[in-house]
């Protein structure tokens, strides 16, 4: 029994994750591959490593209205001599 099949057709896939990259230097390529259960690649996706991945979000969601904030009140406490020599 595969874990999520009656959800998803692909649940049957091992997952590769795999780093190609000499030994010296740092990841020439990288790429993420979905074997079958007959070992046959049924998807290959290339990781990109020198663009920039930006992660999805809400462009219609509304930015909340600026709050206008009273200025901390901050001032220092003053001891007495008697206090300090203890």
């Amino acid at each position: 029994m595969s874990l999520f099949e009656a959800v998803n057709d692909h649940s049957h896939l091992r997952w590769f994750f795999v780093i190609d990259t000499p030994y010296d230097v740092p990841a020439e390529n990288a790429f993420l591959i979905g074997y079958s259960e007959r070992n046959e690649i049924v998807c290959k996706w290339t990781v990109p490593l020198a663009d920039q991945i930006f992660a999805p979000g809400d462009i219609n969601a509304k930015k909340p209205e600026p709050v206008k904030v009273e200025p901390a009140k901050a001032k220092l406490k003053i001891s007495s001599k008697k206090e300090d020599q203890n």
